[in-house]
C-alpha cells in the first residue's frame, strides 16, 4: 500500500474510532434525556392528578394540603423541564459532533424528535397550568372540560414523539451497535 493509501485508511479509522466515541456518548445523553424524560412526565401526571382531586375535595383543610402539594410540584416539575432543556441540548452538541454521513443523519434525527417530545411536555404541563388557573378562579365546568380535552390531545401528542423518538434511537442503535447504557425509571 502506499503512503497515501496509508494516510487515507488511518484517517478513517480515526474518524470511525471517533465517531464510535461519539456514539457512545450520544448514547449516554440519550439515556439521560429519557430518564429525565420519563421524571417530568411522571410528574406532571400526579399534578393532574393533585388537581383532580383538589377539584373533588371541597374542605378549607383538603385544599390547603392539596395546595401547598400542587405548588411543590409544580417547581418540581418546572425544575425538571429545565433539567430536560439541558439534556436536549446536550443532546444536539454530541449529535453535531458526528463526523461522518454514516450516522449523522439519524443522530440528528433522534435529537431532533427529543426536542419534540420536549416541546410537548412543555405545552402539556402549560395546559395543566391554565387549567389549574381556570379552576381556581372559577368553577366553569365547560372551561375545565375543554381544557381536559387538550390536555388528553397533548399527551396523546407526547406519548407519540416519545414513540418516534425510541424508535429512531433503536434503530440508530441497531445500524451502528453502539452502546446502551440501562435507564433509572424503567420498571
Amino acid at each position: 500500500m502506499s503512503r497515501y493509501g496509508t494516510v487515507v485508511a488511518l484517517l478513517l479509522l480515526s474518524n470511525c474510532s471517533r465517531d464510535r466515541e461519539v456514539l457512545d456518548r450520544f448514547s449516554h445523553s440519550y439515556t439521560s434525556f429519557c430518564d429525565v424524560e420519563t421524571d417530568a412526565r411522571m410528574s406532571s401526571e400526579g399534578l393532574l392528578f393533585l388537581l383532580d382531586e383538589s377539584r373533588q375535595l371541597r374542605t378549607a383543610a383538603n385544599r390547603d394540603l392539596l395546595d401547598k402539594k400542587l405548588s411543590v410540584l409544580v417547581v418540581e416539575v418546572n425544575r425538571q423541564l429545565a433539567s430536560l432543556d439541558e439534556r436536549v441540548s446536550d443532546l444536539n452538541k454530541v449529535a453535531n459532533e458526528t463526523q461522518t454521513g454514516n450516522y449523522r443523519g439519524e443522530v440528528l434525527e433522534v435529537a431532533n424528535t427529543a426536542k419534540e417530545v420536549q416541546v410537548n411536555l412543555i405545552s402539556e404541563h402549560r395546559l395543566i397550568l391554565r387549567r389549574f388557573n381556570v379552576q381556581e378562579r372559577v368553577a366553569e365546568p365547560e372551561k375545565i372540560a375543554k381544557l381536559n380535552r387538550e390536555i388528553q390531545e397533548q399527551q396523546a401528542s407526547l406519548a407519540t414523539a416519545e414513540r418516534k423518538c425510541q424508535a429512531r434511537f433503536m434503530a440508530l442503535k441497531k445500524e451502528s451497535g453502539m452502546q446502551e447504557y440501562p435507564l433509572k425509571n424503567r420498571f
